[in-house]
């Protein structure tokens, strides 16, 4: 079984819906700002925008509960593909700097997301509204800062999670060794 999308930006991020051998569906960061899911259907593919305009989707993280996350260069972004709605915005930390933003779903309600020296654990619940429908929502239940950049985060075990980083005093080892060569 085939299928064949055409995208006219390069790729940057993808992701395969967990359940992709019976939705056929998956979502992918286009060119500098675009989150697009992909479905194929029996009269043809759609593709439909889920977001657009915070620049390069550089992660994407989808679970088995219709749940998609995606990062972008100001925010992670939180949807659900069931319902076609957006559930949270998390802004991106307010530190000097920001390399790339990491999402994982730890479980079907739980997203780790390491960004700069920041690691955020986000539950999503759903809660009764007035009028009798329900609605998910999205709260940081967990926070920490590290004295290191993440460059990665993933869930280890039932309460653990493994964190790959890297040492800020890389950065000031390269000025002094600029300096240095600034000297001769």
């Amino acid at each position: 079984d085939v299928s064949m999308f055409e995208f006219s930006d390069p790729i940057r991020s993808i992701c395969l819906d967990p359940r992709y051998e019976t939705t056929k569906a998956f979502c992918v960061g286009v060119g500098k700002s675009k989150c697009i899911i992909n479905r194929k259907g029996w009269f043809g593919n759609t593709s439909t925008i889920v977001h657009q305009g915070e620049g390069l989707v550089s992660k994407i993280a989808w679970n088995v509960d219709n749940l998609l996350a995606w990062s972008t260069e100001r925010s992670v972004k939180i949807y659900d593909t069931e319902k076609e709605v957006r559930i949270s915005s998390l802004d991106r930390p307010k530190t000097e700097t920001s390399p790339q933003c990491y999402v994982v779903w730890e479980s079907a309600n739980h997203l780790l997301v390491g960004w700069s020296d920041t690691i955020k654990i986000i539950r999503i619940s759903r809660r009764r509204l007035a009028s009798g429908k329900s609605e998910s929502y999205a709260e940081i239940v967990g926070m920490f800062r590290t004295p290191y950049y993440i460059c990665g985060v993933a869930p280890w075990g039932k309460k653990s999670m493994a964190v790959l980083a890297m040492s800020r005093d890389d950065d000031d080892d390269e000025n002094e060794e600029e300096e240095e060569d600034d000297d001769d």
